[in-house]
């Protein structure tokens, strides 16, 4: 489509010099490349044929040659500006086209803002068409400018962007390149409705244009505008315009399968153009409906394959993002197995070495009580037998005594005499003879053998060393619970607690017990503060 701007949008004043831009070259030159300027204006707003185009140009090549010499950038960038025009309008050289905007936005942008941002812009709009479906077809470049303008239009103050009459020609230019959903967006945030300009453009015609193609090309769907770009086409001024709107009337019809109307426009755009006879009118209905049915398909391709496109993206975005994840779980994991493992070989390790080294330190106070106690006890015995002296009852009931003692150290016979629930009754008697009051609340009834038995006895009995040894406390609880389906301990003290990692001696005492806990299949928790320790350990029967 060809679409000009004239004098009233582009160079006000024309027609009223009074208003005219102002310039420093003497009066007369000036005068007269406005002159040049309107009668070249006059010819080109006809269009009627290539030699009025051919004409007009004569006029603004004159009128660009004395602006060059007067050096007067307002004057130059206006005569570019339509020189342009007509290159549009010929389209014979579309790069010629461009050039020419493109020199005449450049010198817009050089002057004042505010009084050229209109013209600046709508130059833009001009290089959009330029690289658009019907110029050079560079679609890429030809969104890029609209985009660009239309970002910077939104920041424009409210009085200058109601005077942008061609903010709808924007997006007909995103609709001669396919990108319905960009022009959508301008139309749906245009403030007012479009008027045709009568001496340059038909921007309510265009936006009715617009309009339909976005609704049968991108909604699928008729379009009341369709009736309305219609009834515009008696107000066409010239040929070419009507010829465009008619032919694409006739294409957006053939897409909707609405040939009756089809073929009435390809007969009015037969008659326009003059090309062809009736007889070959039925020729042209079936070549554009064919093009119409190619153009649809060739759409539905191009969305299928974007689809694809998009899906296979999000595909293989979302298995590389599953991927990632699963190995930084599994990188994660397996560091922390590894760690697990080095602990658990650690804590294996020292438990190990503090054994070894409770265990000789428990046959060195055996040996010495064997040293001390009962090997001078025995000795004294046999000395009063050799000296014929009488033996006392007390001298071999104190051997006995610290026999005893001993072999209770070794091993618990009371725990196979009279069972575990004495045998924890003992030991809670001789906490309190320590001075730490013991009590204990056993409710056991038999549910574990003889060897767990005594792991849990030796816990219990180990738990309360570590009270005496490091607790401080004043008074100790027992309590024992068991029924057919699980076993609760809870030695519980009042004293000061101490922290489980220290690695003292009552660290060692714990791990003794965990291990021993993991003996019998039970878990054994720790929880100790200044107000006092807590030891839990419980087990479930299968």
């Amino acid at each position: 489509m060809l679409l000009t701007a004239g004098m009233m949008m582009l160079f006000a004043g024309c027609k009223r010099p009074q208003n005219a831009v102002q310039i420093s070259s003497p009066f007369h030159d000036s005068t007269r490349i406005l002159s040049l300027l309107e009668k070249g204006d006059r010819i080109y707003a006809v269009r009627g044929s290539m030699s009025g185009m051919s004409e007009s140009l004569l006029y603004f090549d004159s009128a660009n040659r004395m602006a060059q010499r007067l050096q007067d950038t307002a004057l130059l960038a206006n005569t570019l500006y339509y020189i342009g025009n007509v290159y549009n309008v010929w389209n014979g050289e579309p790069h010629k086209t461009l050039e020419y905007y493109k020199q005449s936005a450049n010198l817009f942008a050089e002057l004042p803002a505010d009084k050229y941002r209109i013209r600046e812009f709508y130059l833009r709009y001009l290089i959009a068409h330029g690289y658009d479906g019907e110029k050079l077809n560079d679609s890429a470049k030809c969104v890029r400018v609209i985009v660009e303008s239309w970002q910077e239009l939104k920041y424009l103050p409210t009085q200058i962007k109601d005077s942008m009459d061609f903010i709808p020609d924007l997006a007909w230019v995103a609709t001669n390149v396919h990108n319905y959903s960009l022009a959508n967006i301008i139309l749906d945030n245009l403030r007012f409705r479009p008027k045709n300009n009568p001496e340059s453009n038909n921007y309510l015609d265009h936006y009715y244009l617009t309009k339909a193609r976005i609704d049968v090309f991108f909604n699928r769907r008729f379009s009341v505008y369709l009736d309305s770009l219609g009834m515009a086409l008696e107000y066409c001024n010239n040929r070419f315009d009507s010829a465009y709107y008619v032919s694409n009337l006739a294409g957006m019809y053939s897409s909707l399968n609405d040939y009756r109307n089809a073929y009435k426009y390809i007969k009015v755009n037969a008659l326009i153009s003059n090309r062809v006879g009736e007889s070959d009118i039925l020729t042209i209905l079936r070549t554009e409906i064919l093009k119409g049915q190619l153009q649809v398909e060739k759409e539905k391709e191009h969305r299928s394959r974007e689809e694809i496109k998009i899906k296979n993206l999000y595909l293989w975005g979302a298995g590389l993002l599953v991927m990632t994840l699963l190995l930084l779980i599994i990188l994660f994991s397996g560091l922390r197995k590894r760690k697990m493992s080095q602990e658990r070989i650690s804590r294996h390790e020292e438990f190990t070495r503090l054994y070894l080294i409770k265990e000789e330190n428990e046959r060195k106070r055996i040996a010495m009580e064997l040293h001390d106690g009962i090997n001078h006890d025995l000795l004294s015995i046999k000395n009063n037998l050799i000296l014929n002296k009488a033996l006392s009852p007390s001298d071999i009931d104190n051997v006995i005594t610290s026999v005893r003692y001993i072999s209770r150290n070794l091993y618990p016979v009371l725990l196979e005499n009279i069972g575990l629930r004495s045998s924890v009754e003992s030991l809670c008697s001789n906490m309190t003879e320590t001075g730490i009051f013991t009590t204990c609340e056993i409710e056991y009834e038999n549910t574990l053998g003889k060897d767990e038995e005594l792991q849990l006895y030796r816990i219990i009995q180990e738990g309360l060393q570590n009270v005496v040894k490091h607790a401080n406390a004043q008074a100790c609880k027992i309590t024992i619970r068991s029924d057919d389906s699980s076993l609760l301990l809870e030695i519980k003290d009042n004293g000061k607690g101490f922290h489980s990692s220290s690695g003292n001696n009552a660290s060692f005492g714990l791990q003794s017990m965990q291990e021993r806990a993991k003996a019998i299949h039970a878990d054994l928790h720790l929880s100790s503060k200044y107000s006092g320790t807590v030891i839990i350990l419980k087990k479930k029967f299968v």
